[in-house]
């Protein structure tokens, strides 16, 4: 039989030692506490300490089955649980779980008592266990496939074993441009491969600082990392987005962790901002960021304005030459959408007149923006959808055509008393 496995429990060693709380997909409640345990033991020695369950639900009775498991940190933070004694450091054998198996009354709380004893044989360091609490009573098979869902929560341990020497070692061991797929917002994104060389788990705060080549500071961003949590023997991903305006030009990026108190951890790259694909940039190697002429914001507005109606609004847009450019505004229907309007209703083609922008040409230097007033008007009797393109065209002297358009996308909606048709 296939077993699929949900859990309540994603990534929370990260997280405060607090109660979590969850719900299963035919309803039902159930809360744990604490979500992680945070312990330090001398080796040989001993800690006794409650894990509670509660039951929210007002009429159904929960039974669970309550085990340990190893678990292991993937480089985007999260956690996976395995069998125990398939970690390096695992402590799933130091732990003693009484009762094993629970049955909770509707509204009411029971306590699980967890023991916890190293070895007195044991290195000093970080050791990481999972104590999961499956929900028996939600076991439900689907089909003739023969596929059970089970749903499980779980408390994390983080224990110190001391007696020893803890080692907190960090080191960036990749520094890298981001893809495109990687970040989704705007801005060049950098993706920095923290590992955890020490014997102890780490909480890293870290920053991303934006130099010119004569090492002129132009900015700094953080890396969002959550509680900086990497243990032992793991790497992290951390991503930084940098979205201050950096003309095209050549730079250096310095990616500086702090942990464990004073200890940082330090390295940098080089990399290019370009306006497009250029050979003198290509030759650099691949940390280039080729940036769009224009940065418009929003690229996608979703309307829904009412025959007669009008609307407001603004669009900003960002020069992101080294030059100063002329630009040019127009609207256009998107292709596919032509040939449609074409068969059904002759007047739609005309819908590029409904939209009004002001100014509709300017002027801007490098680096600036400029706020764009679009009015949009429908006339009486129309109806049904639109989709259509404001296009911002940058010109520049003695180059016109070279430079691509940016856009932004309406997908305006017409209702019908109400209602779409």
């Amino acid at each position: 039989m296939r077993v699929i496995f949900y859990y309540f429990f994603i990534a929370l060693i990260f997280a405060p030692s607090i109660c979590l709380k969850a719900q299963t997909s035919s309803g039902m409640q159930l809360m744990i506490n604490p979500s992680v345990v945070d312990l330090k033991i001398l080796r040989g020695g001993l800690k006794v300490f409650p894990l509670e369950l509660t039951n929210l639900n007002v009429e159904k009775k929960l039974h669970f089955h309550i085990y340990v498991n190893d678990l292991k940190m993937k480089r985007d933070g999260s956690v996976e649980f395995l069998p125990p004694k398939t970690t390096k450091r695992s402590c799933a054998e130091w732990i003693e779980i009484k009762p094993k198996k629970l049955t909770i009354e509707p509204d009411s709380s029971k306590k699980v008592i967890i023991k916890i004893s190293p070895p007195a044989s044991v290195l000093p360091g970080g050791y990481y266990a999972a104590i999961i609490c499956e929900l028996v009573s939600e076991e439900k098979a689907l089909g003739s496939s023969g596929v059970k869902i089970t749903w499980r929560v779980a408390s994390l341990v983080k224990l110190t074993v001391t007696g020893g020497r803890l080692e907190k070692k960090a080191e960036i061991v990749n520094l890298r441009l981001a893809f495109p797929e990687e970040i989704e917002t705007r801005g060049v994104a950098f993706i920095a491969s923290l590992k955890n060389k020490g014997n102890v788990h780490i909480k890293a705060k870290g920053k991303i600082v934006v130099r010119t080549l004569d090492r002129r500071r132009k900015g700094q961003v953080d890396f969002d990392v959550g509680t900086g949590t990497v243990l032992p023997d793991s790497i992290r991903d951390f991503k930084a987005v940098y979205t201050r305006f950096l003309p095209v030009g050549d730079y250096v990026a310095e990616a500086i962790f702090r942990y464990g108190g004073y200890k940082v951890a330090k390295r940098e790259i080089p990399f290019s901002v370009t306006v497009g694909k250029q050979d003198e940039f290509d030759k650099k190697g691949e940390n280039i960021v080729e940036l769009p002429p224009l940065s418009v914001q929003p690229s996608l507005l979703e309307l829904r304005i009412p025959a007669g109606g009008f609307h407001t609004t603004s669009i900003t847009v960002i020069n992101q030459m080294k030059d100063t450019v002329l630009i040019k505004t127009s609207v256009d229907i998107e292709k596919k959408d032509k040939e449609k309007l074409l068969k059904s209703d002759a007047t739609s083609q005309s819908c590029v007149k409904w939209f009004k922008l002001t100014p509709s040409e300017f002027t801007l230097s490098s680096g600036s923006k400029k706020k764009i007033i679009l009015n949009i008007k429908i006339p009486q009797g129309e109806k049904g959808k639109r989709n259509v393109k404001i296009l911002f065209k940058p010109v520049l002297k003695n180059k016109e055509g070279t430079l691509a358009p940016s856009e932004v996308t309406i997908k305006l909606t017409i209702p019908v008393f109400g209602r779409e048709k």
